[in-house]
């Protein structure tokens, strides 16, 4: 029986989608549907995969004469404080790739995310953010939200804890991080770079279409209706350990949707960046890189 032997594991909204997906084309490299069966993030309420069996049926059509790496890319791994623990035990000698992203965009684009995703109901990401503490003391929670920890916004920006955690009990030659900028700016560099630490040639591929780019509702009625008829599909298809996805959700997203903007004032943005200086202070000292863009001011409209 197969079983995955490289995890992509986050963070969020840094480019693992389309990472994924051009991973999964290369002839050697098998990534599982759905890409982030977040199976080994025990410490999460709702989980799709919760069990060794159904987890790894989804590598049943691992070819072991074709495919030299096997993988999934479940980004809630970096933030979970167990799952690595839990993938050491379960494979040793698997190898991470970690995708980060300036802590204030992510955390805001995670917010539109859980919205389109009918996890939050707070329109406001200012009001979501003064919200956490409640949520954490089990308050605000929406009657629809499938995880309360994916509405703890100021902690999935913490990405120098979370690299911090993960180099604690991984050595860093099995780890590979890429930057979000780097990856938008050079893909083919990245995605070389990547098949190089997964010891496999590269197959002269050229073409890297953005995968799972963002968009917004074109109105609040289409959000609330969408949102609630997705969590009912996607606690039905747990319960009953189905994989795949229909395809449903970008084709309804191209119909209703319209191209998503970031949405927060300038000193909302820069208290953002105040609040995460040390976290990127600490993910400088950690990758050996300059992220001074990360620290600037910026006029948001």
């Amino acid at each position: 029986m197969s079983k995955p032997n490289f995890f992509i594991i986050g963070a969020p909204k840094s480019g693992t989608t389309s990472l994924c997906k051009y991973l999964s084309d290369h002839p050697n490299i098998f990534i599982c549907n759905p890409k982030e069966p977040w199976f080994f993030a025990s410490d999460f309420i709702f989980r799709p995969i919760t069990n060794e069996k159904n987890y790894l049926k989804l590598f049943n059509n691992v070819d072991t004469g074709k495919h030299k790496v096997i993988g999934e890319g479940s980004t809630v791994y970096l933030f979970s404080k167990v799952a690595v623990s839990n993938i050491l035990k379960f494979q040793p000698e698997s190898k991470f790739i970690v995708m980060l992203r300036n802590p204030t965009d992510l955390v805001l684009s995670l917010h539109n995310q859980q919205i389109k995703s009918g996890n939050e109901n707070i329109l406001s990401f200012i009001d979501a953010w003064k919200a956490e503490p409640n949520r954490k003391a089990g308050k605000q929670i929406p009657f629809n939200n499938r995880e309360p920890k994916l509405l703890y916004y100021s902690e999935w920006g913490k990405l120098g804890m979370q690299l911090n955690r993960l180099l604690s009990k991984v050595d860093k030659a099995n780890v590979l991080i890429i930057l979000f900028d780097d990856f938008v700016k050079d893909t083919l560099a990245c995605y070389q770079e990547t098949l190089s630490f997964l010891g496999l040639q590269f197959d002269s591929r050229y073409d890297f279409p953005v995968h799972n780019e963002r968009a917004d509702f074109k109105n609040v009625y289409y959000q609330k209706v969408f949102s609630l008829m997705q969590n009912i599909w996607v606690r039905f298809r747990s319960k009953f350990t189905l994989g795949k996805g229909l395809g449903m959700r970008d084709y309804i997203m191209r119909i209703i949707g319209t191209k998503a903007k970031i949405g927060c004032s300038s000193d909302i943005y820069n208290t953002l960046v105040d609040y995460y200086l040390d976290e990127i202070q600490l993910l400088e000292e950690i990758t050996n890189k300059k992220l001074g863009h990360w620290k600037s001011y910026k006029q948001v409209n």
